[in-house]
Formats: structure tokens, C-alpha cells, sequence
């Protein structure tokens, strides 16, 4: 059941504040006129393809020798250099802590915002190493792009990692459908995975 406590609609409430709500993500979503499903459907047709040796080197090495105890840690240290190593692939951009408002509740800072000619993607480092709770930010986030991105060809994916763990979610802009993959990635067994599917996100 619904928050009652809380008038989202006549609220002010930046993206992180939707992560400590309690009220569950389908409840959430429709107060924006979105429907949230789960599936393990995310892109068809993957082809697997080895990520760069230095990058397998370079991640190893974190999750061996450097304690990943806060969220900058795991950005700076996990997530960045898988971004770093697909920019030097594909023609993209990233932006860090990039700031977006649309109204008082559909407002605050992406951890990164990557855009090139098709599609959009956020990244998000959950908070606390609540993947459930990140979920539920993440949507919200999506729903403000979507709004905000004029040129409707382009599809709107998102990510929630704690660094070790990846969840992706496409947002179905003509349907106003959020679907968010069942299956959970992890590093580093599952590191040629999330890099192809990033590829074809940003390929």
C-alpha cells in the first residue's frame, strides 16, 4: 500500500531521497503514469566478446589489494575503468555527478550520465550496498530523463552496481514500461558480459 504520509506529486524530493522511501517501486512509478515489471529479458542476441587483458589486470588487482568500503571507492576504483576502457572503443560521452531538474520531485545528481547518438545510459552506485533500494532511485532517475530528452529515438538504459554486483534496466519510453533484468551480473567472473552488453548500449 501506498506511503499515505507522503504526497509525492506536491513534494520536493531529489533523486536520493526516493531511495529512502518506504513504498515499493511499482507503487512508485505509477504516481509518474510508468509500470515497473522484472524480467530476464534485457538485449537479445549478445554476442560475447573478451574485454581488453589490461582491464582484467587492472580489476584484479582492486579486488585484491584495495579495500572497497565507501561508494567513492567503488566508482572511482570498479566502475570507472570499465567506462574508461570502453571510451577508448566507442564514441560516447561521460558526465560525473551531472545535475538534472525537471520539477521538485524529478530532480538531483546522476553518478554518471554516458550519451552518444542512439541511446542514454545512468550508472548509479547504490547506496549502502542496497541494491533494492538503488533500484527504485535508478527508476525514479530514468523517468526524469525521460521527460527532459526531447529526441524520442533514443532509448534510455540504466545500471545499479555496489561494484561487485550489476542490475540493468531499460525504460520502454513509448510504453512508459521500466524493465529491469533478473539476471545480476558479477565482477570479475561475469566481466566480458557487462562489458559487451555495455557495448551494445554504447557501440
Amino acid at each position: 500500500m501506498l506511503n499515505k504520509k507522503i504526497d509525492i506529486q506536491n513534494s520536493s524530493l531529489s533523486f536520493s531521497d526516493y531511495f529512502k522511501l518506504n513504498i515499493d517501486i511499482d507503487e512508485l512509478v505509477e504516481e509518474f503514469g510508468y509500470t515497473y515489471t522484472r524480467g530476464k529479458t534485457f538485449i537479445k542476441d549478445i554476442n560475447i566478446t573478451q574485454s581488453s587483458q589490461n582491464l582484467k589486470n587492472q580489476l584484479d588487482l582492486v579486488l585484491t589489494s584495495i579495500p572497497l568500503q565507501s561508494e567513492i571507492s567503488i566508482r572511482e576504483f570498479l566502475i570507472a575503468p570499465i567506462l574508461l576502457d570502453l571510451l577508448a572503443q566507442y564514441d560516447f560521452k561521460i558526465k560525473s555527478e551531472k545535475s538534472i531538474y525537471f520539477t521538485e520531485n524529478l530532480r538531483g545528481v546522476l553518478d554518471y550520465y554516458i550519451d552518444n547518438q542512439k541511446n542514454s545510459l545512468v550508472i548509479i552506485e547504490a547506496q549502502n550496498m542496497d541494491l533494492i533500494s538503488g533500484v527504485k532511485q535508478l527508476a525514479i532517475e530514468l523517468i526524469a530523463l525521460d521527460k527532459l530528452i526531447d529526441d524520442q529515438s533514443k532509448d534510455i538504459y540504466g545500471i545499479v552496481t555496489i561494484g561487485t554486483n550489476w542490475i540493468f534496466v531499460i525504460l520502454d519510453r513509448k510504453n512508459h514500461i521500466i524493465h529491469e533484468s533478473t539476471k545480476r551480473y558479477h565482477l570479475p567472473e561475469e566481466l566480458d558480459e557487462i562489458v559487451s552488453i555495455l557495448g551494445e548500449i554504447l557501440g
